[in-house]
């Protein structure tokens, strides 16, 4: 039984010793011959165009390139009449020259006196300033009452007036 465990011992600790030399101890032929098998791969380069293909190419791809005089595509804000006459299911809500998005629904687990609310993503379309709104639910919101029916969906409506705007957070309609 000892002369068992003395052998495997042995043979252990000459496999250890094997393995450090191997990977500390490189011999220089192994760098010799493996340099040579890299001068090798690098002679098998991928195939070259030639000048005539890529002038070829270039005026291809000229004609979907924009030039620096393109114009930039800008968010066009509405007039006060047309923000007053938002209603119905809309995706973007513009105030001022504010552009909303509702972006979540929180409603917290808790007690009763905790209200559900609503952020929206905010931006001005002359500044380009971004900001996020929170909406607390029966709040007042750019003189819209807020009313969060769920995780889907608010309800802005108009304190002097029967318009009533229902945020989406997407459009319903709409299949990715």
């Amino acid at each position: 039984m000892k002369f068992i465990t003395i052998a495997s011992a042995i043979l252990t600790v000459f496999i250890i010793g094997y393995d450090i030399n191997q990977r500390l101890f490189i011999e220089k032929n192994t760098i010799e011959s493996r340099s040579v098998v890299l001068k090798d791969q690098e002679l098998n380069l991928l195939p070259q165009i030639t000048n005539k293909q890529k002038i070829r190419l270039t005026k291809l791809y000229d004609n979907y390139r924009g030039t620096a005089d393109d114009p930039v595509e800008e968010i066009q804000g509405m007039s006060l009449a047309e923000q007053q006459n938002q209603k119905g299911q809309l995706t973007e809500f513009f105030s001022g020259d504010w552009i909303y998005q509702l972006v979540a629904i929180v409603t917290p687990d808790g007690s009763d006196s905790d209200k559900p609310f609503a952020l929206l993503a905010a931006k001005n379309i002359k500044t380009q300033e971004s900001k996020i709104e929170e909406l607390v639910h029966d709040s007042i919101f750019t003189g819209y009452q807020v009313t969060i029916f769920d995780t889907k969906r608010i309800e802005l409506k108009m304190s002097d007036s029967n318009t009533v705007i229902t945020l989406l957070m997407y459009n319903p309609s709409v299949k990715n």
